[in-house]
């Protein structure tokens, strides 16, 4: 008698294991998070500032369209440090994008930092830095560059306010370690040890992409009988 095979497929964006070997197949789930927003920043005097319900880079984002649409450490904090804390609570995480830009930018600086935490012990850290990885939010003498790979510009607008310069918004993508992809990413807390004229970063949107639990158990399933 001929083997008979039985194949389920739970789902098919799951985990496919054939003869020991694994390929994973899953598309991520975005999300965004809601966080404090305490300042209003709006491309000094462009209508067309990204707001509400957008995507960016690929990547959904969810900014407010009340005045108060961003985290900016230069209202409120004055000098100080004060880390923003942001729950986030989502199983699998394995990618997390932010939309982070500074006022008075300074090249090479490391005064902002990301820090994500597992409910399981996972912890890794991201410092962004000067015209690699965050720059001034407008074209003038301070940071101009980014490293156009794991930071992107998402958006490019004119600031009649400044001589009708460009400002931008950019994008940071950090990719997550394995140890996040089986515990809940319980919180992101953003650091500015900069000053005001000395770098104070922006936060207009974050948003985390996961492996959703349905497609992490939805391996395909080869029995011979």
């Amino acid at each position: 008698m001929k083997p008979l095979f039985r194949i389920f497929l739970p789902v098919v964006l799951g985990l496919l294991v054939v003869g020991g070997a694994s390929l994973s197949a899953a598309a991520l789930v975005y999300t965004p998070i809601p966080f404090y927003y305490n300042g209003f920043h709006n491309g000094a005097g462009d209508t067309s500032t990204p707001a509400g319900d957008v995507t960016l880079g690929g990547v959904p984002f969810s900014i407010p369209e009340s005045p108060d649409n961003n985290t900016w450490y230069s209202y409120n904090n004055g000098n100080g440090t004060n880390p923003l804390t942001i729950p986030v609570k989502i199983y699998g995480v394995q990618e997390v994008d932010t939309l982070i830009v500074t006022q008075w930018g300074v090249s090479g600086s490391q005064t902002v930092k990301l820090e994500f935490f597992g409910d399981g012990g996972a912890y890794q850290a991201k410092v962004l830095v000067g015209d690699t990885d965050i720059r001034d939010w407008l074209n003038s003498d301070y940071t101009h560059y980014i490293n156009g790979t794991t930071t992107t510009n998402v958006y490019t607008g004119p600031s009649p306010d400044f001589q009708n310069r460009d400002h931008y918004i950019d994008k940071q993508r950090i990719d997550l370690g394995p140890d996040f992809a089986h515990q809940t990413l319980t919180q992101i807390i953003l650091t500015d040890t900069g000053a005001d004229y000395s770098q104070r970063a922006f936060l207009y949107g974050v948003t985390v992409g996961a492996v959703s639990q349905v497609s992490q158990s939805g391996a395909a399933l080869l029995l011979l009988e």
